[in-house]
């Protein structure tokens, strides 16, 4: 495997995913402060319906596009299976959001209040649905075929694009319809730039019925996980809101966004996991995938351990000065909320394996098994520790998610998980979190001073702690080298 091309395909993901967590920072304060709690709590519910119906409505051809595809070499093949999925999609989408639309609309008087105003804006889900699935798919094929130039560009211009324009139409008076105009917008454009591109590539070709059934057979066990992946990670403002507020929602919201951090630190690794692990599996270099899994899993967990145990001390005031004093929780629901999607982003890495060897029954069970728990545990916990219990719920469901895919997976693919630099990196990081507490974290200033310091003091423990080796290093610093030559030139 060629190692500095992927690193390069990584870092320049990693450029563009600094863009996608600056969107979320800076959409936070826009929407929060523009909206309102309340409508930011409707907003933030109608976003958490289109991101459990899109995977879901698709069916997950995009999915299975990349598990049959990201090894193929003819171009035949490539186009066959590109446009099959990319019009089964995108017709499953149309079909299923017109049977949504016709069933709600004779039942909504008979919805609640609260329900109701979801009910009024299902337009929006539907119009969001259909069209995620053309862009989803163009996406899905730059990412599919390590193109990581136009997979950036691609993830820049849907972040910066919605950034601006929900802006643009929030200034002309702001109303729960900026991020939705935004999302529209971006998506159209996506399509209209990304569709040429590919017809260029590979040419057009109509549905091939036959690899439709071989994608169905591997995609349709998977689109029940949709509903319960959603019921794992976004049910629980649903559950907030109908024992608490929609207020107690939009504060939830905000503190997720602060997990959003740990999600952008392992993006650029997940964005091409996939097909670069399918195309070593397929060709039977199983040692050389541990040691890609191996690597995968302890860079990004370098910087995401840290960060979770850190997240106490500074979220507060990260959450006070981006979205406001109304938005504020408790350092014990940040400190969850983001264990639990460290937690998941390592989960994935044991999930990913048994997609390579389809065991999409197993996954199904799994999942069915998590999402049961969370329920539980929300219906448990969110009457009696409000917000802070739908974060504990959620951590202990991710926790409990991860340890059960570590051993299935296990029992068909193993790979060192690096446990002792792991618990180097742990201690590194508790060290740095009891410094980060003695400095104190109030405000701007001590927040930035706070943290050069403590990134300083945990790298020198890193490499006290020989957690990263000298050739790593070594290897990091020509590799930047070169980089900053080309952009030089």
């Amino acid at each position: 495997m060629n190692y500095r091309r992927h690193i390069n395909s990584v870092v320049l993901v990693g450029i563009a995913n600094i863009f996608v967590y600056a969107r979320n920072i800076f959409l936070l304060p826009i929407l929060t402060r523009s909206l309102g709690a309340n409508v930011y709590g409707l907003w933030s519910q109608i976003y958490a319906l289109i991101e459990l119906l899109t995977p879901l409505f698709l069916l997950r051809l995009p999915s299975a596009f990349t598990r049959f595809i990201a090894a193929e070499q003819d171009v035949e093949a490539i186009r066959s299976g590109f446009w099959t999925s990319f019009l089964g999609a995108f017709c499953a989408s149309m079909l299923l959001s017109l049977g949504l639309f016709l069933m709600f609309l004779p039942l909504r008087d008979s919805f609640g209040v609260e329900l109701r105003q979801i009910a009024d804006m299902l337009w929006v889900v539907i119009l969001l649905i259909v069209l995620s699935s053309a862009s989803n798919s163009c996406i899905n094929y730059f990412r599919t075929f390590e193109k990581s130039a136009l997979f950036s560009g691609m993830i820049l211009l849907e972040s910066v694009g919605f950034l601006l324009i929900t802006l643009v139409i929030s200034m002309m008076g702001g109303n729960i319809m900026s991020p939705i105009i935004g999302l529209v917008s971006i998506k159209i454009l996506i399509c209209l730039l990304g569709l040429p591109k590919i017809f260029q590539e590979i040419g057009f070709s109509k549905i091939d019925w036959k690899t439709l059934k071989i994608y169905l057979s591997y995609s349709l066990p998977l689109v029940p996980m949709g509903i319960l992946y959603w019921t794992i990670q976004m049910s629980d403002r649903y559950l907030i809101d109908l024992f608490l507020s929609k207020k107690e929602v939009g504060r939830y919201a905000a503190t997720y966004t602060l997990g959003g951090l740990i999600s952008f630190v392992y993006a650029p690794i997940f964005a091409f996991l996939m097909p670069a692990a399918t195309k070593l599996w397929e060709a039977n270099q199983h040692d050389e995938l541990r040691r890609f899994f191996l690597r995968s899993l302890k860079y990004p967990t370098l910087i995401a351990i840290p960060i979770a145990l850190t997240s106490p001390v500074w979220g507060l005031t990260t959450i006070k000065l981006v979205a406001g004093i109304d938005y504020v929780t408790t350092g014990n629901l940040i400190f969850v909320v983001l264990i639990g999607y460290l937690a998941l982003m390592i989960g994935t890495f044991f999930a990913t394996i048994l997609h390579l060897k389809k065991k999409n029954t197993t996954l199904l069970f799994i999942n069915i098994l998590t999402a049961s728990t969370n329920i539980g545990l929300n219906l448990l916990f969110i009457p009696k520790y409000g917000i802070e219990g739908a974060g504990i719920s959620t951590a202990i469901t991710f926790i409990i998610q991860t340890i059960v895919f570590y051993f299935f997976a296990k029992c068909y693919f193993s790979f060192d998980l690096g446990v002792k630099d792991l618990g180097k990196i742990i201690i590194a990081s508790l060290l740095s979190a009891f410094f980060m507490s003695l400095w104190g974290i109030h405000n701007l200033e001590s927040l930035v001073f706070g943290t050069i310091l403590v990134v300083s003091l945990y790298t020198a423990l890193l490499w006290i702690s020989q957690a990263i080796t000298r050739d790593e290093i070594t290897f990091a610093w020509q590799f930047f080298k070169e980089r900053l030559v080309i952009l030089l030139k």
